[in-house]
């Protein structure tokens, strides 16, 4: 039981580094808290991976 507890943390750990990687990116923080929440570590690569949002002219 102790691994289900241990999980948790790590799952949420990773939404709010997903987050947080989001909001220095220019993204929305939320959305992508919700994202690390939902598919955890993926999210977070996923943030990375996408990088800076371009301003629209």
């Amino acid at each position: 039981m102790d691994w289900l507890w241990i999980a948790l943390f790590i799952w949420g750990v990773c939404a709010v580094a997903t987050a947080s990687a989001a909001t220095k990116r220019g993204r929305d923080e939320m959305v992508w808290f919700v994202l690390g929440l939902i598919f955890g570590v993926f999210a977070l690569f996923a943030v990375l991976i996408l990088g800076r949002k371009q301003k629209v002219r």
